[in-house]
């Protein structure tokens, strides 16, 4: 019997991918860090972070999905005010 993962995240390794993802910038002085995972790299967030189980879109940190965090915020808010 197989069974299937309750979650979809990938364990980033800290030593090839940041923690976190990063937005891009036009500013091409600054030094490339090949462990610079930005947003809009949706294949790169995948392959680092995993695929979130809610929204089924790339991870944006490890164990991480900022737009369902949003989410849920906005709908809870009403219970911290």
């Amino acid at each position: 019997m197989d069974e299937k993962p309750t979650h979809l995240w990938n364990y980033a390794n800290t030593d090839k991918y940041r923690d976190y993802v990063t937005i891009s910038t036009n500013d091409s002085t600054i030094n490339v860090d090949e462990r610079i995972v930005y947003i809009d790299d949706l294949e790169k967030r995948k392959q680092a972070y995993g695929i979130c189980a809610e929204c089924k879109e790339p991870g944006t940190g490890v164990f991480w999905c900022q737009p369902c965090n949003a989410k849920r915020f906005k709908d809870n808010f009403k219970n911290w005010t």
